[in-house]
């Protein structure tokens, strides 16, 4: 197993005025990953508008390892719904703004999913939270992205956290 983040008091998130650090990261990521499912096979569907609760979502999921499965923010919503019928998801983060959609595109699907609100936890005080530990294996699949691709309904492309590492080694050092 491969530790993905390490503590640190570099910044990792820079949101307006405000810095977060890799290790505050970390700290927020074990307070989402609370009520986030957990074990390999769970699937997390993530939407919401650009903020930091995103990330802590993200992170979260794969602490617990699970899978994502991020959803852009201006999906309608029968886009959603078809996601949802399609890859089953344990559970949905998703913001304030973006709840009645997600709803709605619940009720469409005539699934029943968990939805977790990040307005509830993004802003808790994680002083004293434990550093979330993130380790994973590279044949694992993180990710399900939907892309539509030229013709029919969108396709869920799972990719491994080699598929991923490989993409994010080819930016950083190239």
């Amino acid at each position: 197993m491969k530790k993905l983040i390490q503590p640190s008091d570099k910044v990792a998130i820079i949101s307006g005025q405000r810095r977060v650090s890799f290790s505050q990261v970390l700290q927020h990521v074990s307070h989402f990953a609370q009520y986030t499912p957990q074990g390999k096979g769970t699937k997390v569907l993530i939407m919401s508008e650009n903020r930091e609760a995103w990330f802590y979502a993200f992170y979260a999921v794969w602490r617990n390892h699970g899978t994502v499965v991020p959803v852009d923010a201006g999906s309608t919503v029968q886009d959603v719904a078809y996601i949802i019928n399609d890859c089953h998801p344990d559970a949905i983060w998703t913001s304030n703004s973006k709840r009645s959609l997600i709803e709605e595109a619940i009720s469409t699907s005539g699934r029943d999913v968990k939805v977790l609100l990040m307005d509830d936890y993004e802003t808790a005080d994680v002083e004293g939270q434990p550093l979330a530990e993130i380790y994973y294996e590279d044949d694992d699949t993180c990710l399900i992205c939907y892309t539509s691709g030229t013709t029919g309904s969108p396709k869920g492309v799972m990719l491994s956290y080699e598929n991923v590492m490989a993409n994010v080694r080819s930016v950083s050092e190239e």
